[in-house]
């Protein structure tokens, strides 16, 4: 499966309909840069667990 580098965009929408599952089953390794994890105010933590 190839890599992914996400945005912010495709996080915050995949966060708000619960299918952030979806990026692992997708991809071999998502990769969220650090702008992006701080961008997300508070969640991007959150969010970067939730990949892994």
């Amino acid at each position: 499966m190839p890599d992914v580098i996400v945005n912010t965009s495709p996080l915050q929408y995949l966060f708000q309909l619960s299918l952030l599952e979806l990026l692992p089953s997708l991809y071999g390794q998502v990769i969220v840069p650090e702008a992006v994890v701080l961008e997300l105010d508070g969640v991007g933590n959150w969010v970067v667990r939730c990949l892994m």
